[in-house]
């Protein structure tokens, strides 16, 4: 991963030749939106390593998007409680509203809101381009900002921005299906500056009761889990 990221550094993907035809962003949102319609809550299990020690802790997180509260509780290798943080669609790290809002959240409104925040919504009579990264091929728009979506399957797979400290991106790697046939990002690459972080989904659970969850330790204080909360919740 290291090395993908030292090259993005020095420019964004290489752009495929012309085809016959590119879908429009707009399209290409909505379609992407229309997939996930429906959905309330999303709950997971996941294992974060942070890339540079190595150290990896667990993250047990919560979604309920009719009010967009986002609930995260963080654990060590041994569940020792690491503390927690709760959040909304508002104060979401820009990293986090690309990975949440956009990637998963049904609500269109939101989702464009969080497109125009980032600097990639999609503007009248832009044009969308085949990126290849890797084997993965992509439909992206934008400069200094860059969003990705799957050439077939419409799903965000990820987001870059030049910034004076350097690059910040979420890669997604890999999909998982969850129990109602929705794909959730599975294992994703996170960077900005030097810190990097690898996530790996262990559980996923979706469209669960809407029980209100809540926060029961304190805010995170392991140097880890805050860079990680920092980035992208």
């Amino acid at each position: 991963m290291n090395k993908l990221i030292g090259f993005l550094i020095l420019s964004f993907f290489p752009v495929l030749e012309a085809v016959a035809y590119s879908p429009p962003p707009a399209f290409i949102l909505a379609r992407s939106i229309k997939d996930r319609k429906g959905l309330r809550s999303i709950e997971w299990s996941a294992r974060i390593t942070d890339t540079k020690s190595q150290a990896f802790f667990k993250e047990q997180l919560r979604v309920e998007f009719p009010s967009g509260r986002l609930i995260a509780t963080y654990s060590g290798p041994s569940d020792e409680p690491l503390g927690s943080h709760e959040a909304d669609p508002s104060t979401l790290s820009r990293l986090g509203r690309f990975w949440i809002t956009v990637g998963l959240d049904p609500n269109g409104a939101r989702v464009r809101s969080a497109l125009s925040e980032l600097g990639v919504l999609p503007e009248e009579n832009l044009e969308s381009k085949l990126i290849r990264i890797g084997k993965s091929i992509a439909w992206g728009w934008g400069e200094q900002q860059r969003v990705l979506f799957g050439k077939d399957t419409f799903l965000p797979t990820g987001y870059f921005s030049r910034t004076d400290a350097g690059l910040e991106s979420v890669q997604v790697e890999s999909f998982m299906l969850s129990g109602n046939q929705l794909q959730v990002p599975k294992t994703v690459d996170v960077s900005s500056g030097a810190n990097t972080y690898r996530f790996e989904i262990r559980s996923v659970k979706v469209d669960v009761s809407n029980k209100s969850a809540s926060a029961s330790q304190g805010r995170p204080e392991n140097t880890s889990v805050k860079g990680w909360v920092t980035l992208v919740r």
